[in-house]
């Protein structure tokens, strides 16, 4: 495999994606089904078809669907952003950070072996089975 196939796949998982949203935009809008409510459904179906086959990251791919809704006058941008000024969103998206940045620096890895070492060799019990059905110092009979 070339260093450039890798590249040429993300490209044509990106055309797809973009061929999927055309497409979609432009298929007769069914009865009973308000033309702003369709082309809002294209680029959503386009979005989630993206987020499967990764021309991009998840978040880029967001960002592009967020950003087309927008332009194209589907979604005002108080109505594109709406979903982003809820708490639990961001309470979530804090946690993947927080996730992130202590796998990738190893950080929790550290914080648990600074608490082995403090704990760990003492005398006053508290350890814990490996599985439910071995016995610890602390399941005396």
């Amino acid at each position: 495999m070339s260093a450039s196939e890798p590249q040429r796949n993300r490209v044509a998982r990106g055309l797809v994606t973009a061929l999927m949203a055309v497409v979609t935009w432009l298929l007769p809008t069914p009865a009973g089904i308000e033309l702003k409510v369709w082309h809002l459904f294209a680029i959503l179906f386009a979005t989630i078809i993206g987020l499967v086959l990764q021309p991009l990251p998840m978040g880029p791919m967001v960002f592009i669907g967020s950003t087309t809704a927008v332009l194209t006058d589907t979604l005002s941008i108080s109505d594109a952003l709406n979903g982003f000024m809820n708490g639990t969103v961001w309470l979530i998206v804090v946690a993947f950070l927080f996730a992130r940045a202590l796998s990738k620096t190893w950080l929790g890895r550290r914080i648990a072996y600074f608490f082995t070492r403090a704990f760990g060799h003492s005398k006053g019990g508290g350890e814990v089975p490996a599985t439910p059905h071995s016995r610890g110092s602390y399941c005396e009979e």
